[in-house]
């Protein structure tokens, strides 16, 4: 059986760079931003919950969810939120219940979720939780290098987010990301071996 390792982390944190490393280890990674996209996409069936639910408005041509209408919508309007969410996590779910059913028998499962430590994004069959961790200051320098980002524009997006230490607080395992990339990999490497000899 599989022990599934929930990663998650703030924005800039560096939970991206540890979900590359756990890939380059031959280790799946059940990526939950790329499930609601999937579903999201032209003709699939999340797009057809969204359009039923919301019009045929919110689709684009392709007949995907139309995301920049939909993001302004939820913006103005905080119900619509969620019921956009009511209408897709439970499809979302259903994918990545079908992941985990797959790497059943691999040792290790890594559930990369940027909004971990919401209760609509945890998953019962998550066995630990890794936070991938760095300061609000080493956060917003790594975000302002991004193409195109601005300090006010770093700034709401870090607002956005849960504080570091609601984060922090769903953690079983933390990883401070204050360094470079290879020290990094080495404190990741470290907790790969650890995790390999917990009992499943």
């Amino acid at each position: 059986m599989a022990l599934i390792i929930g990663l998650t982390g703030g924005i800039g944190a560096g939970k991206s760079t540890a979900a590359t490393f756990f890939r380059e280890q031959g280790i799946p990674v059940v990526d939950a931003d790329a499930i609601s996209r999937a579903i999201t996409g032209p003709g699939a069936r999340g797009s057809l919950a969204v359009a039923e639910l919301f019009g045929e408005d919110f689709l684009t041509p392709e007949h995907a969810m139309n995301r920049a209408r939909m993001r302004d919508l939820v913006f103005k309007d905080p119900s619509a939120l969620k019921r956009l969410e009511n209408c897709l996590h439970p499809l979302i779910c259903v994918d990545i219940d079908a992941a985990f059913h797959t790497y059943a028998n691999q040792p290790l499962v890594i559930y990369d979720c940027p909004m971990l430590w919401r209760p609509n994004f945890q998953h019962k069959a998550i066995n630990r939780i890794l936070v991938i961790d760095a300061s609000d200051e080493t956060r917003f320098d790594r975000i302002l290098q991004r193409p195109g980002m601005t300090p006010d524009t770093v700034r709401r997006m870090m607002a956005a987010q849960a504080s570091r230490e609601d984060i922090l607080a769903f953690a079983d395992d933390i990883i401070l990301n204050e360094d470079d990339e290879t020290t990094l990999r080495s404190k990741l490497a470290d907790l790969q071996a650890f995790w390999l000899t917990l009992p499943r």
